[in-house]
């Protein structure tokens, strides 16, 4: 040995942290429950992928896009708000506000269920796979908003149950689904709701357990704070945040229909395991950055930023090199014969390169909503969302539908930067005031 230090191959910080079985054990039940989750709706989409004609992959994608929408949309009014209450320990009047939020929310997976049923008729879906795509929705976001809940009680066990049911589900219905040889659109929508609906059982008692001792009116008073404090701020992120990263969608969906999104919708599927992965990863972050802030430690918290950085990281690494394979290596054995190769293969790499702009900042977003600062996070996303949107429309008008993701990347990019300024600025912020 020679008388230096030795350099580590990863920083210590991370050697320390990766140590910790604790930390190892979270974050392999988190992954374990929500990758079996989103492998299990990869098979079913790699299966529609190449035997549903493009446009109706087209039309089948986009209806995944708008249901996530719906769901964005109750996890910015109930579900991170929920956490902020969870951790905050603000007595009474907190307590209050959960059980509000606990009320209200399934009245709102009701309306947006109706929501649902118009924009599937709208793009020309069937009544039966309107109605079920409806049921989907309205499912889908209540088990969406129990799993939160789940996080925010320290249940992770039965977020894990969750899971897994919806996993076991969605497979043997997609097997079945197979050996039938029908993609009919009903039948895919079916799979995916009689999943959530069975992953909602395990978490059912929260509504129960949480909800009980208020009624719908006071809970519409109580929740007014919520809406001033957190749910407010939380929307408006959320709506620019769909605008800077899915503004392409609507817009090549509006002028050239669910054939022209087609390529689009292919290629987003390469990224869709990770995607989901790290959505569940953030929804357990959160609440425990959330109680982390609450009880001041900081250290705990830089910790877990760095290490949640890392394993987003790792995910990416996993997309690039699916994409490489995906479109490179075994097109055939990935897309129906219909598709335009070329057109894939702009949007799945355009594609990748938003979403490494998005796994970097991923950390401080959800830091920042940890911290309740709902309204520094949603102008980020406001400034840079006219460029995603008026990119797409000048894409699709000038060059190709598959180009509007270059706006994507443009959009995403001015965010990031805006966002990670906006973190920076939390920090001393609140170090002057202690």
């Amino acid at each position: 040995m020679t008388g230096g230090r030795r350099r580590a191959f990863l920083p210590q910080h991370l050697v320390r942290q990766w140590a910790r079985t604790g930390d190892l054990v979270r974050y392999g039940a988190a992954l374990v429950g929500t990758a079996g989750s989103s492998g299990a709706q990869f098979v079913l989409t790699i299966a529609l992928l190449r035997r549903m004609p493009p446009d109706g992959f087209g039309r089948y994608t986009f209806l995944m896009i708008v249901s996530q929408l719906v769901w964005g949309l109750g996890g910015a009014l109930f579900a991170a708000p929920l956490a902020k209450l969870a951790a905050g320990g603000s007595g009474e009047g907190g307590a209050r506000a959960a059980k509000a939020v606990i009320r209200l929310q399934p009245w709102f997976a009701l309306a947006c269920s109706l929501v649902a049923f118009a924009v599937a008729v709208a793009i020309g879906a069937a009544a039966l796979a309107s109605f079920v795509f409806a049921l989907l929705v309205a499912s889908g976001g209540l088990r969406q908003f129990l799993r939160i809940a789940g996080y925010s009680k320290g249940r992770q066990g039965r977020v894990v149950l969750s899971d897994a049911l919806y996993t076991a589900c969605v497979l043997v219905l997609t097997g079945w689904l197979y050996w039938i040889g029908n993609q009919d659109l009903v039948l895919v929508l079916g799979i995916l709701a009689a999943a959530h609906i069975l992953g909602t059982l395990p978490l059912a008692w929260l509504i129960l357990e949480r909800g009980d001792g208020i009624g719908s009116r006071s809970a519409v008073v109580a929740y007014r704070a919520i809406w001033r404090d957190y749910a407010g701020w939380s929307l408006v992120g959320l709506i620019a945040t769909e605008t800077t990263g899915n503004a392409h969608s609507y817009i090549v969906t509006a002028v050239a229909g669910p054939m022209g999104f087609s390529a689009i919708a292919a290629s987003t599927v390469l990224s869709k395991p990770a995607t989901v992965a790290m959505n569940a990863l953030s929804e357990l972050e959160r609440a425990r950055m959330a109680r982390f802030h609450a009880e001041g430690a900081l250290d705990r918290l830089l910790s877990t930023r760095r290490l949640f950085r890392a394993m987003v990281l790792l995910l990416w690494l996993g997309t690039v090199v699916l994409t490489y394979l995906a479109l490179h290596v075994w097109p055939a054995q990935f897309f129906h014969d219909r598709y335009d190769l070329t057109a894939l293969r702009t949007a799945g790499w355009l594609w990748v390169l938003a979403m490494l702009v998005r796994c970097w900042c991923l950390p401080e977003a959800m830091e920042m909503q940890a911290r309740g600062a709902f309204d520094r996070l949603a102008s980020t996303r406001f400034i840079a969302a006219p460029i995603s949107l008026v990119g797409s429309l000048l894409a699709v008008l000038i060059a190709a539908p598959e180009w509007s993701m270059l706006a994507i990347c443009a959009g995403e990019g001015v965010s990031t930067a805006l966002l990670m300024r906006a973190f920076r600025r939390l920090g001393r912020t609140e170090s002057e005031s202690r």
